[in-house]
This record gives C-alpha cells, sequence and structure tokens, in this order.
C-alpha cells in the first residue's frame, strides 16, 4: 500500500470525494495511486512533462493494479487536460513561478466548479495574489510539516470575480500567511509566523541599510507584528 508523505496528506485532504482529478508533475504517481485506493478520487489523470518519471508512474501503477481508475499522461503543464473536464486540479511540489505559469496557460480551470489544489515550495504570496487577480477564490488553506519543513497547501476555486476570499480586501500578511491558517493559529502556525517575520525583518533591515526601497517590507513586518501579538495566551 502507498503511504504518502505529510506534505502530500495535506494536498490529498482537499481532493473531494468522486471527483476526476489531475495530478500535474506526478513523479512516482503515489499521490493518485492513493487517492483511487482510498476512494477519494474515481479517476486520476498522473500527468508530467519527462518521460523519466513517467515510467515510474506507470510502474508502481501497475504494481498497485490501478491501471484502470488511473491515466498516465506525457504533457507540460495541463496542455490538453482541458477535454478530460476534470474537477480538481493538483498542483504541488513546484515553484510559485511555475504554477502560476501552468494556471494562465489554463483559463479552463476557473470555470464555476472547479477547484484547484496548489502546494507551492516558494513564494505563496505570489501565488496568492495571481490566482485572485485571476478570477479564482481562495476556500481553504493548510499549514503542514514534512521532514522538518513548513509547506503552505491553498485551495481555490473558480467562478470568482476577481475577490478573492469575498469581499474583504486581503492584506499583505494574509497574500503570506493565509487568511485561513491565520484565523486557525496553533503551535505550527505560531512557530511558521516566528520564521516569516524573521525573513522579512532581515530583508527590510538589509534594504534600508543599502538605501533601496523598504516601504513594503515596512508594511508587511508590522502586520506580522500585530499577528504575533494576538496570540492566544498560553
Amino acid at each position: 500500500m502507498v503511504v504518502l508523505s505529510d506534505r502530500l496528506k495535506s494536498v490529498a485532504s482537499f481532493v473531494r470525494r468522486g471527483s476526476l482529478a489531475v495530478d500535474v508533475g506526478c513523479d512516482h504517481a503515489y499521490l493518485a495511486i492513493w487517492l483511487v485506493k482510498n476512494n477519494i478520487a474515481r479517476h486520476v489523470i498522473a500527468s508530467d512533462v519527462n518521460e523519466g518519471p513517467l515510467f515510474r508512474a506507470m510502474n508502481n501503477i501497475a504494481k498497485e493494479g490501478v491501471a484502470d481508475r488511473i491515466t498516465v499522461l506525457r504533457t507540460r503543464g495541463l496542455d490538453g487536460i482541458a477535454q478530460y473536464d476534470p474537477d480538481d486540479i493538483i498542483i504541488a511540489g513546484m515553484g510559485a513561478d511555475q504554477i502560476v505559469e501552468i494556471l494562465m496557460a489554463a483559463p479552463f480551470t476557473r470555470s464555476h466548479g472547479k477547484r484547484v489544489i496548489l502546494q507551492p515550495m516558494t513564494k505563496p504570496e505570489r501565488v496568492r495574489r495571481e490566482i485572485v487577480r485571476m478570477g479564482y477564490v481562495i476556500r481553504d488553506e493548510a499549514l503542514t510539516l514534512d521532514k522538518g519543513r513548513i509547506y503552505q497547501v491553498i485551495c481555490a476555486e473558480g467562478g470568482g470575480r476577481g475577490h478573492g476570499e469575498g469581499y474583504n480586501p486581503i492584506t499583505p500578511g494574509e497574500y503570506l500567511l493565509g487568511r485561513r491558517i491565520i484565523e486557525r493559529r496553533g503551535e505550527l502556525f505560531e512557530r511558521y509566523l516566528a520564521e516569516q517575520a524573521n525573513i522579512v525583518a532581515t530583508r527590510f533591515t538589509a534594504k534600508k541599510n543599502a538605501g533601496a526601497d523598504y516601504e513594503d517590507d515596512r508594511i508587511l513586518l508590522h502586520e506580522l507584528i500585530e499577528i504575533q501579538r494576538r496570540a492566544p495566551a498560553g
């Protein structure tokens, strides 16, 4: 039986039961296999642009006996995927720029009822800003710890009007940390918040000392400090 990492478990938790899902950049197809064997997705398209990962994926799919429920497809990003009319689109383990590029080239993912489940390895704030700009509505978010590193997972849906999480403006800190994640807080969040505040403070100081424009970092740092001050007692 395939065992998922904590990072992929968090990603899988947002896949809707009975959905036709796409795992972009499927690697070994562990996530696709887990989703169908646990009867979460009715079918998964496991795609990758490289032959090596697809070869490994096909071997694993065959070993697990789920070839009838997983379609392996060699393609770049979401090219050619619209014809399958997927419900849930997973893009995990990639940098923010690559995730944004894939989504910008796939307008079908912004249709009503479509869900994108994103796990950026870098710059989650860029992912949030761009998906809001493109018209997705952020529905939920999560933090997860895997092998000592904290990851964010962002769940958004199409059919919005560019307002993101409703009509309340999203603040710089919420773009960085996630509004839902801030609301839930928790021990892992407090650790992550401290890490991000230190990063922003270091960047702010470096820019200020170099005579560079630091206003955006000043505003963000102020907000992060205020969020830290709102930490629950104990």
